[in-house]
């Protein structure tokens, strides 16, 4: 999946937050609820996530690899100009609270678990892999530091590609996470009423240029522009 079409589809996502809240046996099943978390550990139950008139239905928990680069590739806003201080500081406080929300709205029970006894944004991000069975070691110019240079982790790719689900054949891969990500974690923020902090979160995230790609990222700030501040839509990001 292209990069930019994730900012064409980023509205569509958060329409998400707007479904009325499911019952017990409505859209949403009591796995992905959290309930029943002995039976549901590390599982994803992606039919009742997305709608069987989609191929989303096809999505695994391994997808949602990129929630550890959400929070880390965030936190840092790779196509942020360094004198760009208040998007610094969005981007920052935006991964931090990212952060805080996932002991709520991870999908997989197991990963709610593991990244809510974590102590920093670093180790929820690394127990947001662990819990998946992943390590660095899994992925092709893995994202595990600051000090990595942009060339060195744009094109982060997973060693596991067969086992994906409706990120299988994307050349994306990171974009297609984020994108199945963003679905699931909307509706586990809607069922904790915490949907307008995962908005507003995940917005100042994109827009600190975690898909490192400035036309996408510069897109997708003009259509987001009322949920950014002044201060940052007038900073400039690194052509990329």
């Amino acid at each position: 999946m292209p990069r930019c079409l994730i900012t064409t589809l980023i509205p569509s996502i958060f329409l998400l937050l707007l479904l009325p809240k499911p019952s017990s046996g409505g859209f949403l099943s009591q796995t992905f609820l959290g309930r029943n978390h002995a039976s549901a550990t590390n599982r994803l139950d992606s039919s009742a996530v997305f709608s069987p008139a989609s191929n989303l239905n096809s999505a695994v928990p391994l997808d949602l690899w990129a929630i550890h680069d959400l929070l880390i590739v965030g936190r840092k806003g790779p196509l942020l100009q360094p004198t760009a201080s208040a998007s610094h500081q969005m981007v920052d406080v935006a991964a931090n609270k990212l952060g805080s929300l996932m002991c709520d709205i991870h999908p997989v029970p197991a990963c709610r678990e593991a990244v809510c006894q974590a102590d920093s944004l670093v180790t929820k991000a690394e127990a947001s892999w662990n819990c998946l069975g992943l390590t660095a070691d899994n992925f092709t110019e893995a994202y595990t530091s600051d000090s990595q240079a942009n060339v060195d982790v744009d094109r982060t790719t997973p060693l596991f590609m067969d086992r994906l689900g409706v990120c299988r054949d994307s050349q994306w891969q990171r974009a297609c996470s984020y994108w199945i990500s963003m679905h699931a974690l909307s509706i586990r923020a809607d069922i904790a009423q915490k949907g307008q902090e995962f908005l507003q979160a995940v917005v100042e995230i994109i827009a600190g240029g975690a898909l490192y790609c400035s036309g996408c990222t510069n897109h997708f700030r003009l259509l987001n522009k009322n949920l950014l501040s002044a201060e940052v839509i007038a900073d400039d990001i690194v052509a990329y």
